[in-house]
């Protein structure tokens, strides 16, 4: 029996109104797939949280009846998460927002509660043979959701509220609060921040592949970017219905129109995979590296954010240009003939920016666009063939049909929020 088949079963103290094998499902796999392992360290850590909070809640005073709720700090310290926020307030739709910062904020005022909560959850978990080694883990995240529970309790105006918009319905935190608004009769919505897919057979324990994202998802309504997302959406077995197709938040309103390239000199781009998916990299610098040198051209690299920019300085040729640690990746995007991608959530922002991407296949089940019909390379070869082939823009037609939003995202997004205010 899986983690959140035994969270299923459970009521814990102070919590008895959620489900948590649904509320800590995206929790349990990744504690599955991680294979994470909690000592000493880890509980004196939840011994600290009990009188220090390492993240404070913050809801703005205002009277409208949506709110768009960005509550994990951890995402929150990411340029490309805040940056989805701030696109989705620049729409001028009127919003109540709530939001977590990390620190370290004391908390004497719930302490003793917390240490009462805190045992009684352990005999909770104990009685169900949870086993040890993610006790601690379990009872970290409880202790995290019975102060924002109890915060929103509070502080959130649910008899006024319309609409909550989260960021991701998945992470526990988010799916409480819709699950909360959902008791209340309020609307709930959820925004895509990434490449979302269903569960792939050979790969479930690879996080990106495992579709967390929508086997986790519980709000009324998905936000999609795209067809793409709501065919992987359907292959999960989520209604199609509860699919809105809107467009990227990631580049609300910014589609490049007609594009000025910021360089006097050819290059082409390269855009690395995250940790889940790095194997590609090495392979996607090769191509690069032989196509440049025999093209006499250059390329430059674009690393994942949470990578730290230096990983791959041992393979990459010294004409590479160097990333610029920080840069917006319009402006990356601007200086680039076309780009070399793999998994990368980027490729549908480039495309938006109006740049060509040729996207590489390995032929693994590992490829987050596999089941996208365009030619693909996997060699610089193919890429010479690819690029000869697409003279007539045929393959990036067909890539962004697939990929892209038809109408204006920014409209959409704001028809959609607008319509609960009525």
């Amino acid at each position: 029996m899986t983690l959140s088949e035994k969270l299923h079963a459970l009521v814990f103290r102070g919590l008895e109104s959620y489900d948590f094998g649904d509320v800590l499902y995206s929790f349990s796999e990744m504690l599955r797939i991680s294979g994470a392992r909690s000592g000493r360290t880890a509980f004196l850590k939840l011994c600290a949280k009990c009188v220090v909070k390492p993240e404070r809640f913050l809801l703005s005073r205002d009277s409208a009846p949506v709110l768009l709720a960005f509550v994990s700090a951890s995402a929150n310290q990411r340029a490309d998460i805040r940056g989805i926020r701030t696109n989705v307030l620049a729409l001028g739709v009127p919003m109540q927002t709530l939001d977590a910062r990390a620190g370290f904020f004391p908390s004497i005022g719930d302490s003793i509660p917390a240490v009462v909560h805190l045992f009684s959850w352990f005999w909770t978990l104990r009685s169900a043979d949870v086993p040890r080694e993610w006790i601690v883990p379990v009872l970290d995240r409880l202790l995290a959701l019975w102060r924002f529970d109890r915060f929103c309790s509070r502080n959130v105006p649910f008899d006024q509220l319309k609409l909550a918009t989260v960021f991701y319905d998945s992470e526990p935190l988010h799916h409480l609060l819709v699950r909360k608004c959902q008791q209340g009769k309020v609307a709930t919505a959820t925004l895509q921040h990434g490449v979302i897919l269903a569960p792939r057979e050979g790969a479930r324990d690879n996080i990106d592949f495992a579709g967390i994202e929508l086997l986790g998802s519980c709000a009324d309504t998905f936000l999609a970017w795209n067809e793409f997302t709501v065919s992987e959406g359907v292959k999960a077995g989520i209604d199609k219905r509860r699919f809105t197709i809107v467009g990227s938040s990631r580049t609300l309103g910014n589609r490049a129109e007609g594009r000025i390239l910021q360089k006097s000199d050819s290059r082409f781009g390269v855009l690395l995979d995250g940790a889940f998916t790095e194997e590609n990299n090495p392979r996607l610098v090769k191509i690069a590296t032989e196509f440049a040198r025999r093209r006499r051209v250059r390329f430059e690299v674009r690393y994942h954010p949470r990578f730290r920019g230096d990983e791959y300085d041992a393979i990459l040729p010294p004409e590479t240009l160097r990333p610029i640690r920080g840069e917006m990746l319009r402006n990356w995007c601007s200086r680039q003939d076309f780009v070399l991608a793999a998994s990368s959530t980027a490729v549908m922002e480039v495309l938006d920016f109006g740049v060509p991407v040729y996207l590489f296949s390995s032929g693994s089940v590992k490829e987050k666009y596999r089941d996208v019909d365009v030619p693909t390379i996997g060699s610089s070869s193919d890429l010479e063939l690819l690029l000869e082939l697409d003279k007539s823009g045929a393959i990036q037609e067909a890539l962004r049909k697939q990929l892209l939003f038809k109408g204006d995202s920014k409209q959409a997004y704001r028809d959609f929020l607008v319509s609960f205010l009525v």
